[in-house]
C-alpha cells in the first residue's frame, strides 16, 4: 500500500496534507483497486479527509463528488450509503452528489 493510501485509511489528515504538499500528484493517485483518495476517505469514515479532498486542495485537484471509480463505476456516495455513513452521505449530497447516478450495472442507490 502506498504511503498516501495508508495515511488515508488511518484517517491521518495531517500526514495526508504533508504528503500532498510535498508531492501534489498524490492527489490523483488511485490505489491498486482503482479507488480514488475521496473514496478511500469515505471508506475510512473520515469527514475531515473528505472535506480536504473536496474543498481544501487547489481547485484543479479537487475531487469530484460524482466521479465513478473502476471497475463498477460506484461513487463516493455509493460507498457512504453502503456502509451507513450518514454524515458523509449528507455532506456529499450537500456538495452536489447525485443519488440517482447509475453504476456499471445500471443500479442506483435506491435500488
Amino acid at each position: 500500500m502506498d504511503v498516501i493510501h495508508s495515511a488515508i485509511s488511518r484517517g491521518d489528515l495531517r500526514k495526508v496534507k504533508s504528503l500532498c504538499e510535498q508531492e501534489p500528484d498524490l492527489l490523483y493517485l488511485d490505489d491498486w483497486q482503482a479507488r480514488t483518495p475521496l473514496v478511500l476517505s469515505v471508506l475510512a469514515n473520515s469527514l475531515p479527509l473528505v472535506k480536504f479532498f473536496t474543498e481544501e486542495v487547489e481547485e484543479a485537484a479537487r475531487a469530484m463528488v460524482d466521479e465513478p471509480t473502476a471497475p463498477d463505476n460506484n461513487t463516493a456516495l455509493f460507498y457512504a450509503c453502503r456502509d451507513g455513513r450518514v454524515e458523509l452521505a449528507a455532506y456529499l449530497l450537500a456538495r452536489g452528489a447525485d443519488p440517482w447516478q447509475r453504476n456499471r450495472y445500471g443500479t442506483t442507490l435506491f435500488m
